[in-house]
């Protein structure tokens, strides 16, 4: 199964049941669902998935947390809402949700923008501890969603919201892509302080985001330009080339 959202910036503590609980809120919180088109694209219109579907989520497989276990965590939270088993119904196929609903989710939150940076062409080579002891530095950081693949992190974006505008600020300050307003390359970046990467505020991003893919600037093609390859590779050799780690498109 695809995993939904990223890596949680959640402590490890308390309870087995505890944590699938926080695991849950984490996956249906307004700062995951924002970014995490896997889990939106299950949704009925009412903003509801089948249990199911959290159950068999990697992190739950790993847990190797039960049906039941999902649906006792997803009843003891206030945030989360899940409808009850009919007879004869499966467990998994209750149905899970936010408890006040998407209305807000998608609404414009500057304040939410001011707090979060958004990456996108991380190097193949970077490592994943690099990468968030790299932006650890500005600050602590609330929400994350970066994947542990490093090809994923090339062509996937990656998210990171602190809890302080400040943090977020001093970090565009730093790697900002847009900096004196232009598009910045990744080579250009100090290598002591960051990673090469693109780095965008929320707004820049979904600027940049509409581009055509066939255009210079777009996400895709500035990564074929900076790692070197050529704009019409199929993705199966980009994939060779990336190091041949699994790419699910």
């Amino acid at each position: 199964e695809e995993e939904a959202g990223g890596v949680p910036a959640v402590d490890r503590k308390g309870s087995r049941k505890e944590r699938i609980r926080r695991q849950v809120e984490f996956w249906f919180s307004k700062s995951n669902l924002r970014w995490d088109e896997y889990l939106v694209n299950r949704m009925d219109d009412q903003g509801r998935v089948p249990l199911r579907t959290i159950a068999t989520f990697n992190t739950m497989l790993a847990a190797r947390a039960t049906f039941e276990e999902v649906l006792d965590a997803c009843r003891k939270s206030d945030v989360i809402a899940v409808t009850d088993p009919k007879e004869g119904e499966d467990i998994g196929d209750c149905l899970v949700s936010r408890a006040d609903g998407m209305d807000t989710v998608f609404n414009e939150d500057a304040e939410l923008d001011a707090r979060t940076v958004v990456v996108h062409s991380f190097p193949t080579h970077v490592e994943f501890p690099e990468i968030i002891a790299c932006f650890r530095r500005f600050g602590k950081i609330k929400f994350q969603k970066i994947s542990k693949a490093a090809l994923r992190r090339l062509i996937d974006v990656t998210v990171f919201e602190y809890e302080e505008t400040e943090a977020a600020q001093k970090c565009l300050h730093l790697l900002g892509t847009h900096a004196n307003g232009e598009l910045r390359r990744r080579d250009q970046l100090d290598a002591v302080v960051a990673p090469p990467c693109l780095v965008f505020t929320k707004a820049e991003w979904d600027e940049y985001s509409k581009q055509d893919l066939s255009s210079l600037p777009s996400p895709f093609c500035s990564i074929l330009r900076l790692e070197g390859v050529p704009r019409r590779t199929p993705w199966r050799t980009l994939q060779k080339q990336c190091g041949g780690e699994r790419l699910d498109l």
